[in-house]
């Protein structure tokens, strides 16, 4: 009983507290309007209503996985899509800069035209073993200098600690003026917040690991077969994750790459693999 008066209670408090919302007031199961400025209008509680009490609806918005990833070619915009007789996907221009010569494209063509954002980037066997080695080589050697490195800034770390401590020491046996303790110390004191920032840098670097560099190039070898085995969602998955997005003309579509996909459709297309020597050795 009592829980029953405790729920009664509440939805009582609840709906007085909604009329008093609205300016109105509630007795003897009657709603009278009240002199109070309501806090929302009555039309607006009325819309909200309306919808609290519709029923559900079982239609769900259709989803165009290609849109996000598109930027007009055109004017810059981005493009959106929309249902044609129902059932025809189209994608075009947003026009929020106003009128815009970007075509209309079915999805199916547009699918289709995708494909060549993926075989940029497709690795034949070959090339794929040789970069696994390079990579990997590359880790090793680039893990090696880390380390050299890492225990270079140690070593001056300890050095500027040994030689602020020295400088302190002179200063309080009267060896060294005030002024001129000072000026060392700072100096000193910059020069190890610098090899400390460095060496912070070195440890939160992180290397791909193998499994990752051959799980990638993996990818890359079988892209274009995934990609038109695939549905229109997993087709658009596969693309963002070698492309942030495509510039869309009328007919043509140019790819801006993610890394490390950026180096290797450039290698690709140039045919060079064994960059230059770079002239910084970290």
């Amino acid at each position: 009983r009592w829980q029953r008066w405790s729920l009664s209670s509440k939805r009582c408090s609840l709906r007085t507290s909604l009329h008093h919302m609205l300016g109105l007031y509630y007795w003897k199961g009657r709603v009278f309007e009240g002199k109070h400025e309501p806090i929302i209008s009555r039309q607006l509680f009325d819309r909200v209503q309306e919808r609290l009490h519709a029923k559900p609806s079982n239609r769900h918005p259709r989803n165009f996985p290609y849109r996000g990833l598109l930027v007009c070619g055109f004017c810059g915009c981005a493009i959106t899509a929309e249902v044609k007789k129902g059932k025809y996907v189209y994608y075009r221009c947003t026009f929020s800069k106003g009128k815009c010569d970007q075509p209309y494209h079915p999805q199916e063509q547009l699918s289709s035209a995708l494909l060549n954002v993926i075989e940029r980037v497709h690795l034949s066997p070959s090339i794929a073993k040789m970069l696994e080695r390079l990579l990997l080589d590359d880790q090793a050697e680039r893990s090696r200098m880390k380390k050299a490195r890492s225990l270079q800034l140690k070593s001056e770390l300890a050095r500027i600690t040994e030689l602020r401590d020295t400088a302190y020491l002179e200063k309080l046996e009267g060896g060294v003026e005030e002024d001129r303790w000072i000026s060392v110390d700072s100096k000193l004191g910059r020069r190890m917040d610098l090899v400390s920032q460095e060496l912070a840098q070195l440890r939160e670097e992180r290397t791909a690991e193998p499994d990752s560099v051959r799980r990638t190039l993996e990818l890359l070898k079988r892209a274009p077969e995934l990609y038109l085995r695939q549905n229109h969602e997993n087709r658009a998955r596969l693309l963002k994750i070698v492309s942030s997005n495509c510039i869309l003309g009328e007919e043509s579509i140019v790819p801006v790459y993610r890394k490390p996909f950026t180096a290797i459709a450039e290698r690709l297309q140039s045919g060079i693999w064994l960059g230059e020597e770079d002239s910084n050795p970290h």
